[in-house]
């Protein structure tokens, strides 16, 4: 950073011939006397001192003062005379300027490392290497380097864009600018491509169009393509009928083979009928025999006489064989015979029903059979039937086409749709190609644009600001603490670009800078002023000013606070100069004094 070294001040406002040999990294209290009746420190030129800087920097007056009154009444010029150092980079810079009464151009010459830089031919010029070489614009210097007592502008009550301007600085977001003004020129170049490729295609898809309409009339004025057609959904109609037909015969045939086992198995498997009848119309003769015996029986017994004396029993029906006993018994054993020979003919009665159900099932198999057979002859017959009609179908299509390739017309005109065709294709090829890379720039449009890394930085940028102004404030022993509310990309895409700025005095409630007294807002503004100065030297590559003059801007804090105030910032390592009433010069080390006697001030 540059240091101021010593300056030199001839008629400027009271000061006739004053010299100040700067104080380095310490704060330093400016006071001053004026013999003037009534007037004690005031008017004695305390402030002279930051406006000779301002104008040695810049040429104008830090107040907008014009040169016929910043100029002593009583001289024609005045001369200010400004060495600076920067240790960082190894140089050194002598401003000297002139300022003459009534038209007059002032004079300006700028010495670099001791030597003056005759290429500068203007006081424009100077004025430019001037800024270029202490990487600052008067602004700036305004704004964070020479703060005076009317001065209003504080970051925390600046307008959006101010602070905007701000934070570029620190986080030198304005690097990122032309990265992002090629990704949007490359974003439209690449759109007005793919626009290009849509009226490419619109153009083929017209002429594409023209060849179609073009066919369509040769085809309805020959008919061939309509035949063709025609024949080809015949065709396709005969195939699948051929198709069903052989499948339709090959279930058949499955289903043939099916029924023959199941005959073999009815077959092996049918009872002897005409052996079961035999043994059934044996059982019933020898049942009819055995009921007549019975009967024959019952009317022996009938005839059955009982002697009253010796109770003989006797039949009156003569047979040798029987007597009344033995027929009785005789009765018995016929009639459990017949009850036998009767349940065998039941039996034999369900197995011959059965017998015949099994008969008439292998003749329904039979019948199937011989159904299946039949429906085969006629898929068969049905199926050269139809080979006919497809090798017909087939002749009247080869026929067709024939007749077709004779169409020279109709050739070219098919020749020019697939050619127009291949063009579209190769051209949306070449769109999807375009399409990817135009994403792919819209996505770092997007990422490196406002709702991307430009919001980061940005927000980045804040916390900075945030925490080396709560650092500050720490410093100065106070509990306030700012608090800032950044960038924020909204659920619409949008980004919201406002910036919050709060103060709390307990780290829990925050309310806006408004809300706080003068004292609490003042050490907020020191504390902020302070640090973005720090971040704005960092970001001027060895460049910047190692100087905070405070002119008379340190109002509504008490003398003890005043002295607190003091004390801190002689303690920051910082080049500061403060013009102050409310305090004794006496109690601190380093003073620099402004006495008025007679009209004019000096330094002592």
């Amino acid at each position: 950073m540059w240091n101021f070294v010593n300056i030199s001040i001839e008629n400027l406002f009271s000061h006739v011939s004053s010299v100040h040999a700067f104080n380095e990294n310490v704060c330093t209290v400016i006071s001053g006397t004026n013999d003037d009746i009534g007037m004690d420190n005031n008017g004695a030129g305390k402030s002279t001192l930051f406006e000779a800087i301002f104008i040695a920097l810049s040429g104008t007056s830090f107040r907008d003062i014009d040169k016929e009154d910043f100029i002593n009444y009583d001289a024609e010029s005045c001369c200010i005379t400004l060495l600076m150092q920067n240790e960082h980079l190894k140089r050194t810079m002598e401003i000297r300027r002139e300022f003459f009464r009534g038209s007059k151009s002032s004079k300006v010459t700028l010495l670099e490392n001791g030597k003056e830089n005759v290429n500068l031919v203007s006081v424009s010029e100077v004025n430019k290497r001037i800024v270029e070489l202490i990487g600052l614009s008067m602004d700036d210097v305004k704004k964070y380097f020479i703060i005076h007592q009317d001065q209003r502008y504080t970051f925390f009550t600046a307008n959006d864009v101010e602070k905007k301007e701000v934070m570029n600085r620190i986080t030198e977001g304005d690097r990122i600018n032309p990265v992002i003004d090629f990704i949007d020129g490359d974003v439209k170049a690449k759109k007005l491509i793919l626009n290009d490729f849509d009226l490419m295609i619109n153009r083929e898809i017209g002429l594409l169009q023209n060849v179609e309409e073009n066919i369509v009339d040769l085809v309805q004025n020959d008919n061939i393509e309509a035949k063709k057609q025609e024949l080809n959904e015949t065709l396709f109609e005969l195939e699948e009928k051929k198709r069903q037909n052989r499948k339709d015969f090959t279930n058949n045939i499955t289903k043939i083979k099916g029924f023959e086992n199941l005959l073999r198995v009815q077959q092996k498997n049918l009872p002897d009928l005409k052996k079961l009848r035999s043994d059934m119309e044996s059982f019933e003769d020898e049942i009819r025999d055995g009921k007549a015996l019975v009967k024959e029986i019952d009317l022996y017994i009938a005839g059955t006489i009982e002697c009253p004396n010796c109770h003989h029993k006797f039949s009156t029906i003569e047979n040798s064989d029987w007597t009344p006993k033995k027929a009785a018994e005789t009765k018995i054993n016929v009639e459990k015979l017949i009850a036998v020979l009767e349940a065998q003919v039941e039996k034999d009665q369900a197995n011959i029903r059965a017998a015949k159900l099994k008969q008439q099932e292998m003749e329904n198999t039979n019948s199937e059979i011989e159904g299946l057979e039949y429906n085969n002859k006629v898929l068969d017959k049905n199926l050269k039937t139809i080979e006919n009609e497809i090798q017909n179908t087939d002749t009247e299509i080869s026929e067709l086409l024939q007749k077709r390739g004779e169409n020279k017309r109709l050739n070219e005109l098919k020749e020019r749709k697939t050619e127009l065709e291949n063009n579209i294709k190769s051209i949306r090829q070449k769109q999807k190609e375009a399409q990817t890379e135009f994403e792919m720039a819209s996505f770092w449009q997007f990422y490196m644009g406002k709702k991307g890394f430009m919001t980061y930085l940005a927000n980045k940028s804040l916390k900075i600001i945030e925490g080396i102004t709560n650092s500050y404030l720490g410093k100065m022993n106070t509990n306030l603490q700012v608090f800032m509310n950044g960038f924020k990309v909204l659920k619409s895409g949008e980004v919201r670009e406002k910036i919050d700025c709060f103060i709390s005095s307990d780290g829990l409630n925050s309310r806006k800078f408004s809300a706080f007294s003068g004292g609490e807002k003042l050490r907020v503004i020191l504390a902020g002023i302070i640090g973005i100065q720090r971040l704005i030297n960092l970001s001027a590559d060895g460049k910047g000013l190692n100087f905070i003059g405070l002119d008379e801007s340190l109002y509504g804090i008490d003398p003890i606070g005043m002295r607190n105030v003091i004390d801190v910032l002689n303690g920051l390592g910082i080049t500061i100069y403060i013009v102050t009433q409310n305090i004794e010069e006496q109690t601190f080390e380093n003073v620099l004094k402004s006495v008025k006697r007679n009209g004019i001030s000096c330094y002592e």
